[in-house]
């Protein structure tokens, strides 16, 4: 970790002060458009679609233009919208400024990551610093994310809209530090192995491997949408506001501190093991947390924190390994395009709250945790046979 370039060191940095604020606050919007605005869960769960569904069509323009014309400005454009996006939401005093705002957030959250993961991939030298640098990231989301909601409980500020301006800021000292340490860093594709649209959209077409990750990874981002969105929702509508927050808090903190935990002895554990090894792991580990949800009754806390703990043990290898197969699969001179195109997934996460908040809105209770993990089913099936092709493929050269 040390052989790291700065870039590298600011980007970890960033983004463990990213996840601690974006945590203090994001995970208890839905609340907030709930108890100060009025909205039901299927309305709630629409705004969440709508954004990620932009988020999706960003994304792939995101890859491209990132592959033509470099990361740099892509990467700090983006996060200075975030952090306009997160005072326009602390400013706003109706709900239509929320919505823009929140809108803003998780579609510039889909442009920045595609560019974010390329210029890791172009700043490490090796495939073992690789794997480091995009485990070492993920570790710092969830370190943030670990102790972001509990900062927030003890100073009162969980589910109060002011709390947003803490995001901005935060945002905003990141985009400074990161433009200085970019500063000299090569836009490496710069009048060099420019793509073209129709012809990205003609080799994602044909890669049948990438394809079927795809159908997968939108499929699991489907389930995850449930664990991210849908169970705040779900807690608000059977209790009260503070009980359903205060819940929801230890959730969102179990999920960050397992995966903050496990990640890397999971990592030394399955260092033998392919990508596709991982990923069925991953997968088996969303599936019997989500039968747990299943079976917790409603008020129980211990119950949530269990299921949230094996769900996280999955996504702890899961989420990391899926960056790594794309980076396995993708042509050297299309990764930002690639990375672009693998954030297709969130279509499925943008599909989890709108169908989340139908299914809650009508009462069904836990039908939408068995409905979660047969998908998961669905999603080991799509995973297998992406690596069966890869394999054969491999074995073909």
């Amino acid at each position: 970790m040390r052989k790291f370039p700065l870039p590298v060191w600011v980007i970890m940095a960033g983004t463990l002060m990213f996840g601690l604020s974006y945590f203090m606050t994001w995970p208890f919007l839905a609340i907030v458009l709930k108890r100060d605005f009025g909205m039901s869960a299927a309305q709630i769960g629409g705004v969440l679609s709508m954004a990620a569904f932009i988020g999706a069509g960003a994304s792939l323009i995101s890859g491209n233009l990132s592959d033509r014309f470099g990361r740099k400005a892509i990467i700090l454009g983006a996060n200075i919208t975030i952090a306009v996006a997160f005072a326009i939401m602390a400013s706003a005093d109706s709900a239509l400024f929320i919505i823009i705002g929140a809108v803003l957030v998780v579609a510039t959250r889909h442009v920045v990551d595609p560019p974010t993961r390329a210029i890791l991939t172009d700043l490490t030298t090796d495939k073992a610093m690789r794997e480091m640098a995009f485990h070492m990231n993920y570790f710092m989301v969830n370190v943030g994310a670990t102790t972001g909601p509990f900062i927030a409980l003890y100073l009162g500020i969980t589910a109060r809209q002011s709390t947003f301006w803490v995001t901005a800021a935060v945002i905003a000292l990141y985009t400074c530090a990161l433009f200085v340490a970019l500063w000299r860093v090569p836009n490496k594709h710069v009048n060099t192995e420019q793509t073209h649209w129709r012809e990205v959209m003609r080799v994602l077409r044909a890669d049948k491997v990438f394809r079927w990750l795809m159908i997968g990874s939108i499929l699991i981002a489907y389930t995850y949408a449930q664990q991210d969105s849908s169970i705040v929702q779900y807690l608000s509508h059977y209790l009260d506001f503070e009980r359903a927050a205060f819940i929801f808090s230890f959730v969102v903190a179990g999920n960050s501190a397992t995966v903050v935990l496990a990640q890397f002895p999971l990592l030394a554990m399955m260092k033998n093991w392919s990508y596709d090894a991982r990923i069925r792991f991953g997968v088996v580990g969303f599936l019997l947390g989500f039968l747990v949800y299943a079976l917790t009754p409603v008020d129980w806390l211990i119950g949530w924190v269990i299921g949230t703990i094996i769900l996280s043990i999955g996504e702890a290898v899961l989420f990391p390994t899926l960056n790594l197969k794309t980076d396995q699969i993708a042509p050297d001179h299309l990764k930002g395009t690639y990375f672009g195109a693998s954030n297709l997934y969130a279509l499925g996460y943008g599909l989890g709250p709108l169908f989340g908040g139908f299914l809650i809105a009508a009462n069904t209770g836990s039908t939408l945790w068995y409905i979660a993990g047969g998908v998961c089913v669905i999603s080991l099936l799509a995973y297998a046979h992406s690596g069966r092709l890869f394999k054969h493929q491999q074995e073909s050269k």
